[in-house]
């Protein structure tokens, strides 16, 4: 009974896995294609003027470094926080085993 419970969780994991992969996987793409679609003028511009290619990718990175890099630390913050807020909640519950984060 409890292995079968265990195969259980471990497919739910497997499935929640793929499926989270999945999407994160979708919201690059189309975050990149709306970046290249923003930015075709500017790409094509200096692509004209002879910058070479590592150059012109360097600079359109560049602008976007400081909203990306801050945007994953209040997001990572976000996450954990969350994260260690809801497990809390289930161990005093019961739920699960005990495994309290000091927030």
């Amino acid at each position: 009974m409890l292995k079968e419970i265990s195969e259980l969780i471990l497919l739910l994991i497997a499935i929640a896995i793929t499926l989270i992969l999945s999407i994160t996987f979708v919201i690059i793409l189309l975050t990149t294609s709306v970046i290249i679609t923003d930015n075709i003028r500017f790409i094509s511009t200096m692509r004209v003027l002879g910058y070479h290619d590592a150059y012109v990718v360097k600079t359109v990175i560049g602008m976007y470094l400081v909203v990306i890099t801050s945007m994953f630390a209040v997001g990572f913050a976000v996450g954990w926080f969350i994260f260690a807020k809801v497990l809390n909640i289930m161990a005093l519950n019961g739920t699960v085993l005990p495994l309290i984060f000091p927030v």
